[in-house]
């Protein structure tokens, strides 16, 4: 699935959602957390507690 970088997707999502296309929801959701943080560092710093010591991770994680 080929995704824009910036996507609004509370509005993508709620036009998935209003004709019921749910697993466009998670597809588009997961394809654009994968190419705003491709390292994983959000998943990283989320799994490690937030500590707050990781900047690079909190960053990822709120762009995410």
């Amino acid at each position: 699935m080929q995704v824009a970088g910036e996507v609004d997707l509370p509005t993508v999502c709620a036009q998935l959602t209003s004709v019921q296309c749910y697993r466009g929801v998670v597809d588009i959701v997961l394809t654009t957390a994968a190419k705003r943080d491709p390292q994983n560092r959000a998943l990283h710093f989320y799994q490690n507690g937030r500590p707050s010591t990781d900047t690079q991770g909190l960053h990822a994680f709120n762009v995410r």
